[in-house]
């Protein structure tokens, strides 16, 4: 059952504390216990994608659903939500090593 969603289409200048507030204020607090946005430092904006892990593979499922409806206010694009090739916490912070930037929060 797969618990991690790869997030495409996340605006460049979107942060991780935006994101964690955005899934937070969505429905899914205390549902995720990994995020990790890839950025470019040079010049201090993400990538456009994020990974999040969720605790259950419902409440993926469910993000999922509502971030393929989802769209950035400012952002022309729509988010697209897919299931990430790495999957699980313990894989995606082993995976990534010291760029993980999120554990999850109590």
């Amino acid at each position: 059952t797969a618990t991690t969603l790869m997030i495409h289409n996340v605006p460049r200048r979107v942060t991780v504390s935006e994101l964690h507030w955005l899934l937070d204020t969505c429905g899914f607090v205390g549902e995720v216990d990994f995020l990790h946005l890839p950025s470019v430092e040079r010049r201090k904006v993400n990538t456009g994608f994020a990974f999040v892990n969720f605790l259950t593979a419902d409440a993926a499922l469910r993000a999922m659903t509502f971030l393929n409806q989802y769209h950035f206010p400012g952002s022309k694009r729509k988010c697209r939500a897919t299931f990430a090739k790495v999957q699980g916490k313990r894989a995606n912070e082993q995976h990534l090593g010291d760029q993980a930037q999120f554990g999850g929060r109590s």
